[in-house]
């Protein structure tokens, strides 16, 4: 059997926690014989951990020739649950779905379709195997209130910093930071 792999994300989170959903199409079925199915295996590659190139890969679950789900990885929990799933929506499409995102679901992921074939014995065997293209997902894990108070905070020092004596950086600090704290702007009044 002969065919072609497409995965695609059809619902990409935009920060932690929530859903994504990618699909693996499998189109160009040929010479799949009578009885033959098609399964599928998900593959998840971590990003290389600060300071390091370094990546873990882990399989993620399987559905093999006769839909059986397949897992003994460290996403067992999550299938069990129900927080994440596999499953296939039409003969040659499959889908993994993540509920709620974590951090570390950023990566790149990969489908691995199987032909599975009746042996004369009737028997199911694996008649072919395609892997798709990487397919890389990641968003924004800071949060954007986190980002405005760096901000202010680094504006702050610096500006205390910068002053000239300890009697004026005593006296900016005392009269802005509260206003610089609580998200209030310094207008143009008070940059020097």
């Amino acid at each position: 059997p002969n065919f072609t792999l497409t995965l695609e994300a059809s619902m990409r989170p935009q920060k932690t926690g929530e859903p994504i959903e990618l699909s693996c199409d499998v189109t160009n079925v040929s010479q799949l014989p009578p009885g033959g199915r098609l399964g599928v295996s998900w593959e998840h590659i971590s990003l290389p951990d600060e300071g390091t190139n370094a990546h873990s890969s882990k399989l993620i679950g399987s559905l093999d020739g006769y839909g059986n789900l397949l897992s003994d990885s460290a996403y067992k929990d999550r299938l069990d649950s129900g927080v994440l799933g596999l499953s296939r929506v039409s003969p040659n499409t499959f889908k993994l779905r993540f509920l709620r995102t974590q951090k570390i679901d950023m990566g790149q992921y990969g489908c691995t379709v199987s032909a599975w074939t009746v042996s004369s014995q009737g028997d199911v065997v694996k008649a072919a195997e395609y892997k798709s293209s990487p397919l890389t997902v990641r968003w924004d894990t800071k949060s954007k209130q986190a980002s405005e108070c760096h901000l202010a905070s680094t504006l702050m020092n610096q500006i205390c910093l910068g002053a000239q004596t300890a009697k004026a950086r005593l006296f900016f600090c005392l009269t802005y930071w509260p206003q610089i704290e609580s998200g209030a702007h310094l207008d143009s009044k008070t940059k020097k």
